[in-house]
């Protein structure tokens, strides 16, 4: 990765598992970083402090990505932190990372759980781009976080592996439709790994 100095990247799910991983690349390439967490307020402070001892700056906000429902709130307050920890500068990089993982074979799949994966891998990602490109500066980065699960097959992960090849599909889609900003759309693809996850 090369050098990130002065950019601002805004990383969902970056308290702990692979989105800590990822703040903590881009501190360490000289990013500053907007983590999320959903429900583990001491994993995210834990993630701020390895940021800051980067050398980096880090701002903490909490934020249920399940639908959109919260969408407006939670773009407030990345809006909000924007303005008071950045001088109102844009965000130059999102990492969608924020997910839920589902177990079960399809026969077994309910209704419930696939509208679970689908409010949180995808619907949620796509919204939150949509409401943060005007805060998105021209030239800048998406990262969407797929599975390697789209082209391994593991029984039992299956409606969990077709949301992420929406993400696939959509950052596709996104990539086109952005390229006139100079705005790059991409996907990363892990995967098995030893996460608390």
């Amino acid at each position: 990765m090369g050098t990130l100095n002065g950019r601002i990247a805004l990383v969902t799910g970056g308290s702990r598992s692979l989105g800590r991983e990822i703040a903590l690349r881009l501190a360490e390439a000289g990013a500053d970083v907007v983590i999320t967490y959903k429900s583990n307020e001491a994993a995210a402070h834990d993630t701020a402090r390895a940021i800051e001892a980067l050398g980096a700056k880090a701002v903490v906000l909490q934020a249920d990505l399940t639908g959109t429902a919260a969408l407006p709130d939670i773009v407030g307050r990345v809006e909000a932190a924007l303005d008071q920890h950045f001088g109102g500068r844009d965000l130059n990089i999102l990492i969608n990372n924020a997910g839920i993982t589902g177990h079960g074979t399809f026969d077994t799949l309910t209704e419930e759980a696939l509208d679970a994966l689908y409010q949180t891998n995808l619907k949620s990602g796509l919204f939150l781009i949509q409401r943060l490109l005007p805060r998105l500066k021209d030239g800048g980065r998406i990262i969407n976080v797929s599975s390697g699960l789209c082209r391994f097959t593991v029984p039992g992960m299956g409606a969990y592996a077709c949301l992420k090849s929406a993400v696939e599909t959509a950052t596709r889609y996104l990539a086109k439709e952005l390229g006139g900003r100079r705005i790059t759309v991409n996907v990363v693809a892990p995967g098995a790994l030893d996460t608390d996850f």
